[in-house]
Formats: C-alpha cells, sequence, structure tokens
C-alpha cells in the first residue's frame, strides 16, 4: 500500500509534532510504505533529513534513535539566535540566509545536494517554495527545480541541500530571499523563464500544508497513493485584537493573518476527506480513549507554542513530538483500523532528568500546572541576543560595555563638566646654571600641583587636569617663580595684555569638540605658552617672600612685577 505524507509549516514545532508522527508510522509499520511526500518550512527541515536517512529511519530502533537524535540535538542549537547574534559580524560577507544555509549544511552535509536524495526505496521528496519573481508554487526534487504554475522542471541536482530547505524555510521578514540563478543552480538560463535572479521564500507563504503539491501530482498521475497523512502544526489562529501605539502596524499584520487563515481552511475544505487523512496538534484526544495521551490541560498549550527556530527545551520536545505520535494513533486507528497496540509512545528524551519531562513520561496529573505555566510561556517569542554559550555573546558583551561607557563618560568629560586640559609651557630666561635653582609653584584655588623643576634650559610644561567649569577660572592661575638670588614672579595665565615687557602670553594649539545636542563647538584642550620670563637679581637686604595675596608693585623700569617687598629692618 503506497502512502503520501504532507510535513505543514510551523518552525521547529513543527518539525518536532511531524517527528511524533513519524515515530508512530514507523511503529505501526507504515513508515516504509511512504512513497511520496511533500514540505514546507520546518516540515522541510525534518523531511530532508528523513530522506536523506531513510534507511536510519526505517532501520532497527538503535539506527532510527540515532538519526532522530541528530535532528533533536539541531533543534536544541537556537538556530534563528545564533544566526542573529553573527549576523552583525559577518554583515558584509553573508545574509542571515547564509548563516541558514550554513547551520543546515552542517546537518545535512556541505556537499549534499538534491541528487543525494536518492535512493533505492526512497520516496520522492517536494521541498515546497514561493516564487516571488512570477508568485508560483514551486519545489525543489531529487530531480531539480519545477515550477508548479508553468508545469515545467529545470535540472539542477548539484544545488545544495542546505540552500534548497532554507529556500523552504526562510520566512519573510527575519530572512532575505534565497537567490536562484544559472551560476548557483546549474539551471540553463533559458530555462529561467526570462528572469536573471528567481528569488524564493517561505513555501508557506502560498501553501504551508503542501495540500495544492500533492492534489495536482494525484490529478497528473505522478503520484499513485491509497491515501496522505497530513501532519498540520502550522500556525495557530489567536483571537482578539491589540491597540495602542502600534494600532496600525499590528492590523496591517492581523489582516495577513487572516488571509493566511482563510487560505489554510481552503485548502483544508478542497481536501478529498477519502484521501487526505488530517493530524492536527489543534486536535484533542481523551484520556479515556488513549491513557497515553497528554492531559487535556497541556494538550491545548501545544499549538500555541512559537513557530520559530530558535532553542526548544526538554519540555517542548517531550511534549510536541508525544502529542504528535499520539495524535496520528488515534486518527490512523480511527480511520484506517490499523490494531496497532496502544504501547507507550516514542520517547525522544529516554535519559532527561528534568522532572517536568518525567512527570510527562509517567502521566504524574498533580505536575500538571507546572508545566501548564512553562507552556504557556514557551508561546512568548524569545529575543536570544545573548548566550553564554555562544563565543560571539562575549564579544557583544565588550562592545556593548564599551558603547555604554563611551556614551556615558563622553558627555560627562566633554560636555557636563568632566574633563579637559589647559597645557601651559613655556622658558625662563636665565643661564641654564642659574635655572637649576627655580621653582615653580601652581596656584588655584581648586587644584594641587606639587612644585615643578624647569629644565636645565629653563623650559617647562605643566599639565592642568580642569573641567570645562574649571576651564572658565584661568584668571585664577598663577605660576610663581623662585629663586634665593632672583626676584618672585608672580604670572597670571588669563592675563588680557597678551604681551608685556617682562613675559608674552599666546594661546594656541586649541582643540575642541562639537556638542551635538546644540552643536556647539566645546573647547576640550589649550595650550598656553608664557615666553620671555625674566628674572630680576634682588637688592642687597631685601626679602621677597611669595603669598596669595601678593600687591603690585612698579619699579623703575616701568615693569609689572607681582611682589611683596619685605624690608629686613621692619
Amino acid at each position: 500500500m503506497a502512502i503520501g505524507l504532507a510535513l505543514s509549516g510551523g518552525g521547529f514545532r513543527a518539525t518536532l509534532f511531524h517527528l511524533g508522527v513519524i515515530a508512530f508510522l514507523r511503529d505501526a509499520g507504515k513508515l516504509s510504505e511512504v512513497t511520496h511526500i511533500t514540505s514546507v518550512s520546518g516540515g522541510s527541515i525534518l523531511s530532508a533529513h528523513l530522506v536523506l536517512n531513510w534507511e536510519s529511519y526505517t532501520g532497527d530502533e538503535k539506527e532510527f534513535d540515532r538519526a532522530a537524535n541528530e535532528l533533536l540535538a539541531f533543534v536544541r542549537k537556537d538556530i534563528r539566535g545564533r544566526i542573529y547574534r553573527h549576523a552583525p559580524m559577518q554583515i558584509l560577507l553573508k545574509t542571515p540566509t547564509d548563516l541558514l544555509v550554513d547551520y543546515y549544511s552542517d546537518l545535512y552535509g556541505h556537499k549534499t545536494t538534491l541528487a543525494h536524495l536518492d535512493g533505492e526505496a526512497r520516496p520522492s521528496l517536494y521541498l515546497l517554495t514561493t516564487n516571488l519573481t512570477e508568485g508560483t508554487l514551486c519545489s525543489f526534487t531529487v530531480k531539480g527545480f519545477q515550477d508548479e504554475k508553468y508545469n515545467r522542471e529545470c535540472a539542477c541536482e548539484s544545488f545544495s541541500l542546505g540552500r534548497a530547505v532554507a529556500a523552504s524555510s526562510a520566512f519573510p521578514g527575519l530572512f532575505p530571499c534565497v537567490l536562484l540563478t544559472p551560476d548557483n543552480s546549474g539551471i540553463a538560463a533559458e530555462d529561467m523563464g526570462g528572469h536573471e535572479v528567481i528569488h524564493l521564500t517561505d513555501g508557506g507563504v502560498y501553501d504551508n500544508l503542501g495540500l495544492r503539491k500533492f492534489q495536482s501530482l494525484i490529478d497528473r498521475g505522478e503520484a499513485d497513493v491509497e491515501y496522505v497523512v497530513v501532519s498540520d502544526a502550522s500556525a495557530h489562529f489567536k483571537i482578539g485584537t491589540k491597540g495602542g501605539i502600534l494600532a496600525p502596524l499590528r492590523t496591517s499584520l492581523r489582516a495577513a493573518d487572516i488571509l493566511s487563515k482563510r487560505i489554510h481552511d481552503l485548502e483544508l475544505k478542497l481536501a478529498a476527506p477519502d484521501k487526505f487523512m488530517l493530524v492536527q496538534i489543534g486536535q484533542q484526544i481523551s484520556r479515556d480513549v488513549d491513557r497515553q495521551a497528554l492531559s487535556p490541560v497541556i494538550q491545548k498549550r501545544l499549538e500555541s507554542i512559537r513557530t520559530d527556530l530558535d532553542k526548544f527545551s526538554e519540555l517542548e520536545i517531550a511534549a510536541l513530538v508525544r502529542h504528535g505520535y499520539c495524535c496520528a494513533r488515534l486518527r490512523i486507528e480511527n480511520g484506517w483500523n490499523s490494531g496497532t497496540d496502544l504501547c507507550p509512545p516514542w520517547d525522544p528524551l529516554p535519559e532527561s532528568k528534568d522532572p517536568r519531562v518525567i512527570a510527562l513520561r509517567k502521566g504524574q496529573l498533580d505536575e500538571c500546572e507546572t508545566i501548564r505555566q512553562e507552556l504557556d510561556r514557551s508561546s512568548v517569542r524569545k529575543l536570544r541576543l545573548m548566550s553564554l554559550k555562544d563565543p560571539i555573546s562575549y564579544i557583544h558583551l565588550a562592545l556593548l560595555f564599551a558603547i555604554i561607557a563611551g556614551y556615558l563618560l563622553i558627555p560627562y568629560l566633554f560636555l557636563n563638566g568632566g574633563g579637559g586640559v589647559y597645557v601651559v609651557k613655556g622658558k625662563i630666561d636665565v643661564a641654564p646654571g642659574i635655572a637649576d635653582g627655580i621653582t615653580l609653584f601652581v596656584v588655584h584655588p581648586k587644584i594641587t600641583l606639587p612644585p615643578i623643576k624647569p629644565e636645565s634650559t629653563g623650559e617647562f610644561e605643566i599639565k592642568l587636569p580642569m573641567s570645562r567649569g574649571q576651564m572658565g577660572d584661568l584668571n585664577d592661575l598663577r605660576l610663581i617663580v623662585e629663586h634665593k638670588d632672583y626676584e618672585d614672579l608672580n604670572i597670571n595665565p588669563a592675563e588680557t595684555n597678551p604681551q608685556t615687557q617682562d613675559y608674552i602670553i599666546r594661546r594656541d594649539e586649541n582643540q575642541y569638540i562639537t556638542d551635538p545636542k546644540t552643536n556647539e563647538r566645546i573647547l576640550i584642550a589649550e595650550t598656553i605658552t608664557v615666553d620671555n620670563i625674566r628674572l630680576r637679581k634682588k637688592a642687597a637686604g631685601d626679602i621677597y617672600t611669595p603669598t596669595d595675596s601678593l600687591e603690585t608693585i612698579s619699579d623703575n623700569l616701568g615693569r609689572d612685577s607681582y611682589a611683596k617687598k619685605i624690608t629686613g629692618t621692619n
């Protein structure tokens, strides 16, 4: 008896539900009778692995477990999260879809092509995709690329299997289109329908159940099957709307959801009931009929689990696989009376130590409330922008810390008084030997610096760490030049007169930044040069003492000298 199998879209939720259906078909001895498979999105992730490892899935229990565990490990990798964590670092090299292809190729093999799907007794596989260029339903098969509208088939056996699955599951909005060109597919240019590039996206845009394609195969006599098992784990239509500031966007998305629901319902209505057996995730199974079924409280939550490609927990995996198994058992036994004993469903995680998974396996109803709460949270999409198990996250943390630090420190340092530098440099015009005995003192009410010794040539440089607010207080800054044999000079670098007879003051090498809020240029560093500082020989018997309240006196040369003269006789 030939059987057909249609696997719907729905992300990893669909992959896991379908795996439960596959496990039942194997236990019922019907999996080996499957001759044709159509699949979409999350269904294609499983179907490609199923056909590629057909001998394992239809082999003994150990081989089946090995193949299934390989798929389960993939589902637990957080593919979507990894892609969007790595995408910023590779934005110039690869698109998110290219990264998706890489991850699929890790699962199927980087050198695996459509031609590798061929094999004795293997079913014919149709990986459905939507042709955005022409608005048609297309598919990838072992023979190549098929266009449903024009009923044409182009040979492209060398096309990557990972890229074909990506074309079937690249959900619009999250992943850019897969580009089909003569170069990457081997399709002859004349078979491209006049297009240099064909843009392909998620097959669920056109047919999220795989029914349309299967009906077409039956109508054309290409699939001679007794019946088709349709495993439907597609998105659940949620009742209700939300308002708020995002109401216009929500309205558009809601309208798209309603359109998708109408297409979904129409496809189911057109399916011949004597030919298509629906196994739906929303199906409720009474424990009076199947004691191995999940609690009704848990079953009801499964159709609301997110349709995503992120990491699924052990509880989500165990619940979806078990529900898929029991739904398939109920529908197939009631429809065709296979007589399969109600044995415990296949357990995808027999060694799990998660108490919720153990309770699920044993049917412990007292844990239902805990499991229900966890599955309620499973309906929420998680960003997963960080993961301690993904090394790229540590780079993101470092960059994030640098950005936050910069955002906080730069305004503090340059805009709000957090920092700035004044550099005062100059030269005392004395002989090198005399310069050795000179000491410079910096006097300012808000900063304190130790005494400074100039170079033997009399040159000096003083860096003053002053905030933006302090920069306006240059009038309070004094440089006191002291020598035991010479007069003390008190120099004000903020002198309004740029040139005196004793020294010359220049302001140069100024540095500015622009305030992003006011577009105002703000001084952050200023270099002041004081040249031609001259010291005069002290008069015999005179004592000059530097002080914070120096008086201004003038000598007979008219030079301004800042000092207080104290005679020794007073």
